[in-house]
């Protein structure tokens, strides 16, 4: 049945709250709305699991920051095409509006020693969000039936082989078509000898390689503080670059960052995103360096909002609040349009009996992605050194917080109490 429709204006209100709690990148963002709208009781759930499940396995498919997709498409299932359209501005305006401030002050004095030290205590919080969302998205989507016969045993298959996949540098997309082989051909009896013969070719075709792992870089780098450069860029270029990332950066947000930091930098496209801020890093065809880059995703990582409203971090060092509003809506314009337009063709699609395995594939092999992003997240922050044991700490502490009190508070309280220590240890210095 479909979902009862509701007011604009209480659906917008819902969605810019989600704004305002939307810390952790998209692995917690999803988990939040698939906890408040997909596994709630069945009189206030929006999708069924089984379909929530499908329909996000098409948009990780797709280009963009599959988040703002899925707000789109709530909103579209609940009130329309306008509702779409309130549900996704709902969504992107808290993070927006931080990261235009933060951009400002940035651009006047750099980032302040009391920044760097909330951003260095907040952030293994942050990881450890992402790491316990990920685990529940994956739980989720290996507890999902399809007519009442489990499939858990074949989505737990699909999960373990996807999160080695990607944490040997297989591509996303090579990922994401192995969950579908695997959904779509195994039955309980041969699942083992697909995953298998998958993860052979897979690991046989790119090893040994130089293929860069799906997810190239973190809001998990500690920032670089060093003088901004000003800059003005033509506002056609911003869109291009920005509209570049929108439609070209498929397996979720992360991708957009090696993009936007080779346009940006002026770095060969061809080369991936550094592993670590240089402050020495600049490129006489760029408008920043990489150090400036960073300090974005630092900044972008501590704000309750999308990965990539670094985009606006990175138009406005480039013209100011034209370029951020510019560079903004030609990154997240692909995203409305694939729900506006294409919502009738995927609603056929994920109702379509005979591709329900194959989507259920994709969507286990997304999971397994999400968790390879986690693992890959956390490990910067637990490499040996002086501040390891305290970084260990703090993601123990939150990670438990977090499965013990699963409610939405939770998340602000904690990041904000850890923020609350960094500024003290910051005075205390």
């Amino acid at each position: 049945m479909p979902a009862p429709r509701t007011n604009l204006a209480g659906l917008f209100w819902r969605f810019l709250s989600y704004g305002l709690a939307a810390w952790g990148g998209p692995v917690a963002q999803i988990a939040m709305f698939r906890r408040d709208l997909v596994d709630a009781p069945p009189d206030q759930r929006w999708v069924e699991p089984d379909k929530f499940n499908r329909v996000l396995a098409v948009y990780q498919a797709l280009p963009g920051p599959e988040a703002t997709e899925l707000c789109c498409y709530f909103g579209l299932v609940r009130a329309g095409r306008i509702g779409a359209i309130l549900a996704g501005l709902g969504f992107l305006l808290p993070g927006l509006v931080f990261m235009l401030i933060l951009a400002e002050a940035y651009s006047r004095f750099g980032l302040h020693p009391a920044v760097v030290s909330i951003m260095t205590t907040v952030q293994p919080a942050v990881i450890a969000l992402i790491f316990v969302s990920a685990f529940r998205i994956a739980r989720a989507t290996i507890k999902g039936t399809d007519n009442g016969v489990s499939r858990g045993g074949i989505m737990l298959t699909i999960v373990l082989l996807a999160l080695a996949m990607t944490i040997s540098a297989v591509p996303f997309w090579a990922v994401l078509i192995a969950g579908a082989i695997v959904g779509g051909l195994a039955r309980p009896r041969r699942t083992l000898a697909i995953a298998a013969a998958a993860a052979s070719i897979s690991t046989i075709w790119w090893w040994p390689g130089d293929a860069t792992p799906a997810i190239t870089t973190s809001p998990s780098l500690i920032p670089a503080a060093i003088p901004p450069a000003a800059g003005t860029v033509p506002l056609l270029a911003l869109a291009a670059l920005g509209l570049k990332a929108g439609l070209l950066t498929f397996g979720g947000a992360y991708t957009a960052i090696p993009l936007l930091h080779n346009g940006a930098t002026g770095a060969p496209a061809s080369s991936p995103a550094p592993t670590a801020p240089d402050p020495s890093a600049a490129h006489t065809s760029g408008w920043m360096t990489t150090s400036q880059f960073f300090d974005g995703i630092a900044l972008v990582g501590i704000l309750p909002a999308p990965l990539v409203t670094i985009g606006a971090f990175v138009g406005y060092l480039g013209a100011g609040l034209p370029g951020a509003l510019v560079m903004s809506a030609a990154i997240y314009l692909p995203a409305f349009a694939f729900t506006l337009i294409g919502h009738e063709l995927m609603e056929r699609l994920v109702e379509n009996p005979r591709v329900h395995e194959t989507l259920d594939g994709i969507a286990a092999a997304a999971a397994g992605l999400l968790l390879a992003t986690a693992l890959e997240m956390a490990l910067p922050l637990l490499v040996p050194g002086p501040q390891s044991l305290t970084r260990l700490i703090t993601l123990t502490i939150t990670a438990s917080l977090l499965f013990r009190f699963p409610r939405r508070a939770t998340v602000p309280l904690t990041l904000l109490a850890f923020a609350t220590l960094g500024l003290a240890r910051w005075m205390t210095n």
